[in-house]
C-alpha cells in the first residue's frame, strides 16, 4: 500500500503505575511489531491520563486518584470525551485516514465508553479495534489493583450496542482466564445478558494464564494482532492494484 492510503495505528494505555509514566511502556513489544507494518508517523500512542488530569483539575497524586475513578466506576466516562478531543487533533484522523484501535485495560474501557456513543460516520473510520484484558462492565465486589482486592462499584456499557458498532468480526477481544482485575466476565461480551444477536459480531481470544499486567507483552497477544492487522492490509493491498 501507498504510505497515502495506509492506515494508522491509535493506541490507548492502562493505568499508569506511577508519575512520570512513560507512554509506551505498556506497548514496547506490540510498538516495535508495529514498525514493520506501518509508518512511524502512523504510530499514535494516547497517553489520556494527561488530559483526564488536567480536564479534572487535579496536579497532585494522579495514579490514585485515577485508580479511585476506575473502582467508582467512572473512568471511562472521564476518558472518553478527551480521546475523542485527541483523535479529531490528529491531521492524519481529521483528515479521514482509517485506523486501527488497540486499547488496553482502562484505555480500552475509554474507547468502550466512546465507541459506544459514537457516529456512524466515526465508526466507519475504523478499520479493526482490538481491547486487551478491558472491561466493559464490572459485575464484581472488588477488582484487583496491584495485586490487591479493592472494593467496587458495579456498572456497565451496552454490549449490544458495542458488539455492533464496527463491522462483524472487526472487534477482537483479547481475555485472560486468571485475570482479576478485567475479569472475565467482565471482559467477555457473549458473558452479557441478552445474548448477541450473533455469536459472529465479535471474536474473543483466550490468552491462557496470563496476568493482566502481562497481557501486552505476551507472545500470543503480539502475535495475534501482528496476523490480523497484516492480512487486512495485505487484502487491501490487493484490492488497491486491482486484483480479485
Amino acid at each position: 500500500m501507498s504510505k497515502a492510503t495506509t492506515p494508522a495505528v491509535v493506541l490507548l494505555h492502562g493505568l499508569p503505575k506511577v508519575a512520570p509514566f512513560e507512554p509506551s511502556d505498556h506497548f514496547k513489544e506490540i510498538i516495535a511489531m508495529l514498525r514493520s507494518l506501518f509508518p512511524a508517523d502512523h504510530i499514535m500512542p494516547y497517553p489520556w491520563w494527561a488530559d483526564v488530569a488536567e480536564s479534572q483539575r487535579w496536579s497532585t497524586r494522579i495514579p490514585a486518584k485515577l485508580a479511585v475513578s476506575a473502582l467508582h466506576g467512572k473512568l471511562g466516562s472521564l476518558i472518553s470525551p478527551e480521546f475523542e478531543r485527541w483523535l479529531y487533533s490528529q491531521p492524519l484522523i481529521a483528515g479521514g485516514t482509517k485506523y486501527f484501535v488497540i486499547a488496553y485495560s482502562a484505555g480500552g474501557w475509554g474507547f468502550y465508553d466512546w465507541l459506544e456513543g459514537a457516529s456512524t460516520d466515526a465508526r466507519a473510520q475504523i478499520e479493526c479495534a482490538f481491547t486487551i484484558t478491558a472491561p466493559f462492565r464490572n459485575v464484581h465486589p472488588h477488582i484487583y489493583l496491584d495485586n490487591e482486592a479493592r472494593p467496587a462499584s458495579p456498572w456497565h456499557l451496552d454490549h449490544r450496542k458495542l458488539a455492533t458498532a464496527l463491522r462483524p468480526g472487526r472487534l477482537h477481544i483479547l481475555w485472560s482466564d486468571i485475570d482479576r482485575t478485567a475479569w472475565p466476565n467482565n471482559a467477555l461480551l457473549s458473558k452479557a445478558d441478552p445474548p448477541l444477536p450473533s455469536a459472529h459480531l465479535v471474536t474473543e481470544s483466550l490468552l491462557p494464564n496470563v496476568l493482566h499486567d502481562d497481557a501486552c507483552r505476551a507472545e500470543r497477544t503480539v502475535g495475534y494482532i501482528r496476523d490480523r492487522i497484516a492480512e487486512i492490509l495485505t487484502n487491501a493491498a490487493t484490492i488497491e492494484r486491482g486484483y480479485p
